[in-house]
C-alpha cells in the first residue's frame, strides 16, 4: 500500500479497532447494578455480593493471597507532636531548599501537613532534576528519527514536561537527592493523623507534583508519569480506600478519581493518569450522572461525556432505571454532607499538589 494512502487509512483503523473495544467492555457491563454509594438499602437495593461456590481451588486460592499483608503504618509516638508549640508552616512558594530542614523535623515528629508537603514536594523535585538529565536524549532522538509520528509524539513529551518542569524551576533550585525509603517510612508515620484529603492528594498526583484531573477534552496532551514512583506500596495500599473515603466525605476530587478508576476503556490507562484502572460501566455511568448533577453538565468534559453516553446506550432499562435511583439517593447525601463539610476542587489546575497539603 502506498505510503501516502497508509497514513490516511490508519486513523480510521485505529479509531474502528478503539470503537470495537469500547463496545466489548460496555456490553461485558451489562448485569445489575453494583454500589455507587453508601448505604444501597435507600434504594431498594441489595447490597449482598455475589456468592461464588467455594472450591478446594478457591480455598487454597483465597489462604495463598492472604498471607501477603498490608504494610503495617506506623502510628507517631504519643506526646512528640504539640502542635500548639510549632510556628506557621512556612508559605508554599518559599523554595524547598529553604525549608527543607523545617518541614523534616515536623514530618519527623508525625506532622501530617508536613510529611505531605514535603514528599510531594520533594518528589516533584526530583522528577523536575530527572527531566532536566533527559531532555536532550529527547530532543536528540526527535531530531534523528525517520518517523514523522514518532518525532511528534516525542516533541509533544519534551513540551509538557517542559511545561512542569518550569514551574518547578523556583522551588526546587538546589534541592539534593533525598533517600525516599526514609520518606516512605516518614508517610507511614503520620498516615493515623493524616485527613483523607491529604491522602488523596498522593493518589491523586504525578510524579512532576501536578494533579491527575478528569481531562475536559479529547486532546489534553500525552500522559505523563505515574508509575508508582517512590511510594508504590502506599499506593498499592490506601488508593481506593481513600478514593471511597472521599467519596463518603463528598470530596469532588475522590469524585474525578473514581471517574478515572472505572472508565469503561481498554484505552483509559493511556488516555488518562489514574494509576490504577478497574474498568466499570455501570459504577462509571453512577458516577458521571453524579457529578453532572452536582456540578454541571459541563463538569464531565468531552471524554466522560461520550463514555457515559454509550454505556447508558447499552443498558438494559431495568438496570439504568434501578441505577439512577441510586444516582439520585447518593446526591441528596451528597449534599447534605456538603452542607456541614464543604470541600471544593483547586480551581487553578496548574497548582503542585504539595502546595495543597493543608487545604
Amino acid at each position: 500500500m502506498p505510503p501516502r494512502r497508509f497514513r490516511i487509512l490508519a486513523p480510521a483503523l485505529v479509531i474502528t479497532v478503539l470503537a470495537g473495544v469500547l463496545l466489548y467492555w460496555i456490553t461485558a457491563g451489562e448485569r445489575t447494578p453494583t454500589a455507587i454509594g453508601i448505604d444501597l438499602d435507600d434504594a431498594g437495593v441489595s447490597s449482598t455480593p455475589l456468592e461464588v461456590p467455594a472450591s478446594d481451588a478457591n480455598r487454597e486460592a483465597t489462604a495463598g493471597a492472604n498471607r501477603f499483608a498490608r504494610r503495617t503504618t506506623v502510628a507517631a509516638t504519643p506526646g512528640t507532636l504539640d502542635d500548639s508549640s510549632l510556628p506557621p508552616m512556612p508559605p508554599v512558594d518559599t523554595p524547598l531548599v529553604e525549608v527543607i530542614g523545617d518541614l523534616r523535623k515536623r514530618a519527623e515528629a508525625g506532622e501530617p501537613e508536613a510529611t505531605c508537603r514535603l514528599l510531594l514536594d520533594t518528589s516533584a523535585c526530583m522528577e523536575h532534576q530527572n527531566w532536566i538529565r533527559q531532555r536532550r536524549m529527547w530532543t536528540e532522538r526527535a531530531t534523528h528519527t525517520d518517523s514523522e509520528g514518532m518525532r511528534d509524539r516525542m516533541i509533544d513529551v519534551v513540551a509538557a514536561n517542559d511545561e512542569a518542569s518550569e514551574r518547578l524551576s523556583a522551588l526546587c533550585e538546589g534541592v539534593e537527592a533525598v533517600d525516599f525509603d526514609d520518606m516512605e517510612r516518614l508517610l507511614f508515620q503520620a498516615l493515623p493523623r493524616m485527613s483523607n484529603r491529604q491522602r488523596l492528594l498522593f493518589t491523586m498526583s504525578r510524579e512532576d507534583g501536578s494533579l491527575i484531573r478528569l481531562p475536559r477534552t479529547f486532546n489534553g496532551g500525552p500522559p505523563r508519569s505515574v508509575s508508582g514512583g517512590i511510594l508504590s506500596q502506599y499506593h498499592a495500599d490506601n488508593d481506593i480506600d481513600a478514593l471511597e473515603q472521599g467519596i463518603r466525605e463528598a470530596d469532588p476530587l475522590a469524585l474525578e478519581g473514581m471517574l478515572l478508576l472505572h472508565m469503561p476503556m481498554s484505552f483509559a490507562k493511556k488516555m488518562f493518569d489514574l494509576r490504577e484502572a478497574l474498568p466499570d460501566p455501570i459504577r462509571f455511568s453512577g458516577y458521571a450522572m453524579m457529578m453532572q448533577q452536582l456540578y454541571g453538565p459541563e463538569s464531565l468534559g468531552d471524554a466522560a461525556t461520550t463514555a457515559l453516553s454509550l454505556s447508558l446506550a447499552h443498558m438494559d432499562a431495568d438496570t439504568r432505571e434501578t441505577l439512577m435511583q441510586q444516582v439520585a439517593t447518593e446526591v441528596a447525601r451528597w449534599r447534605q454532607v456538603s452542607l456541614a463539610n464543604p470541600k471544593k476542587l483547586p480551581d487553578n489546575e496548574s497548582l503542585r499538589s504539595g502546595s495543597l497539603c493543608g487545604g
